[in-house]
This record gives structure tokens, C-alpha cells and sequence, in this order.
């Protein structure tokens, strides 16, 4: 019977999820769904991380009551969750922009970045889609600071900065000292 529940799992890979999309149909819709109708059964303040892959990326800023145009299936995926989601009063959706760390999910393309940096490989990195990165520890934090206040609705959460992923690897790259040349544009 619990007061919260955070549900947090997907299935991420956006390529894959396009190979295997009734895999990531049971996974980011069918499991969604189940955890819901368990939150709403036991009355739960109940939390879905969505993405922002539930936009097709052609503007700057998106406010959280742009409309969902998603144009893989990935998003397809989250943007359906986020409408059974939404029709629940005591849902909380998280649309947070890529998500990393270093030390906990090494899936996260910085800890990728990092592991090939410090092997000496290289690095092809996308220069031509934006995002805001947040780490892992403020997300967690807003997220927790958004049900301490009892909040409830659609939060989109990233980072006050907005780069390509070839930018944020230059950047990582030359905050930790790392071998920025080995970091390349595609």
C-alpha cells in the first residue's frame, strides 16, 4: 500500500525500440499501465518518467503544455503513457532531457563517453540535436521536491543549457581533461 510510487522503468533505446516495438509497447505502454492501475487502486501519488522524445525536437523550448509529436516510435510509446497517465488525478509526469551520470547506469551516453575516452577510442557524437542534459542527482532531487509539494501534472525537467551531444562530449571531455580529439561530429 504505498503512499508514492515512481515508476522509472523503459525501455530507452530508441533505435531498438523501432526494431522490437512490440517489445517497447509491453514495456513503456502495457507496464506503465499496470503500475497505474496498481497506484490508483491503493490511492498512490504515482510519478511516470517520460522523455522528451515525445517531441519532434524542431523547437528550442517546449512548455509543458506543448503538444506531443513524437516521430519515433520511442516517443509514440511515452507520449501513450503519458495520456492514460494523465487521466489520473494523483499523477505526477516527468519529461526529463538526457538523463546522466557517471557511477550508477553506465547506458547513460556520458558514462559511455568517459569509458571510451579513457580507452582512447573515439567518439562519434550527433551535432545536429539539442537537448538540455540534466544529471541524475538534480533530477532526483526536483522529482523529490515536486512530491514533497504535492504536485501534480505534466513538469518538463532538463538542464539550463542547450547542446548537441557533440558539444556536451566537448565539454565533459575538457572538464575531466580528457582526450577532446578523440571526439568526432557525425
Amino acid at each position: 500500500n504505498p503512499d508514492i510510487v515512481i515508476n522509472s522503468a523503459a525501455y530507452t533505446n530508441a533505435d531498438l525500440c523501432e526494431k522490437n516495438k512490440e517489445l517497447a509497447y509491453k514495456i513503456n505502454y502495457l507496464g506503465n499501465k499496470n503500475v497505474l492501475e496498481l497506484s490508483k487502486k491503493y490511492n498512490s501519488h504515482f510519478v511516470f518518467i517520460s522523455s522528451y522524445y515525445v517531441f519532434d525536437g524542431t523547437k528550442r523550448f517546449y512548455s509543458e503544455d506543448s503538444e506531443p509529436t513524437p516521430i519515433n516510435y520511442y516517443g509514440i510509446t511515452k507520449a501513450m503513457s503519458e495520456i492514460i497517465t494523465g487521466m489520473y488525478e494523483k499523477s505526477l509526469i516527468i519529461r526529463a532531457s538526457k538523463i546522466f551520470s557517471l557511477g550508477y547506469d553506465d547506458r547513460n551516453f556520458i558514462a559511455r563517453t568517459y569509458k571510451s575516452l579513457i580507452d582512447g577510442q573515439m567518439v562519434l557524437a550527433i551535432d545536429d540535436q539539442f537537448n538540455n542534459p540534466i544529471h541524475a542527482d538534480l533530477l532526483a532531487k526536483s522529482i523529490m521536491g515536486l512530491i514533497s509539494l504535492k504536485r501534480f501534472g505534466i513538469y518538463n525537467i532538463g538542464g539550463k543549457d542547450y547542446v548537441s551531444n557533440y558539444g556536451l562530449a566537448k565539454s565533459f571531455a575538457g572538464f575531466f581533461g580528457l582526450d577532446h580529439s578523440l571526439i568526432k561530429p557525425i
